[in-house]
């Protein structure tokens, strides 16, 4: 289950007990491309083996989503 509460600053808000919220994802090159247009500290890795792309984030208000991206998109990535 996923609850999104707006409207509330990030000192109203307490920690929850997930570590991440996880999606699966398409457009790495444009999500990437997305990030750095607003500024947004990204982490990219590409896991062993199967090769998925996961990007890495914080939202506003502190909580890691990452994104999950076929492996064939990795030459996409270096077009960005």
């Amino acid at each position: 289950m996923l609850h999104i509460i707006g409207g509330r600053s990030r000192g109203e808000l307490r920690s929850g007990v997930i570590d991440h919220m996880a999606f699966s994802a398409t457009g790495l090159a444009a999500s990437l491309g997305q990030l750095r247009s607003h500024g947004i500290d990204y982490d990219c890795r590409r896991l062993p083996g199967d090769g998925i792309w996961q990007v890495f984030f914080l939202d506003p208000n502190g909580a890691r989503v990452e994104l999950d991206f076929a492996a064939d998109e990795a030459m996409a990535m270096s077009a960005g």
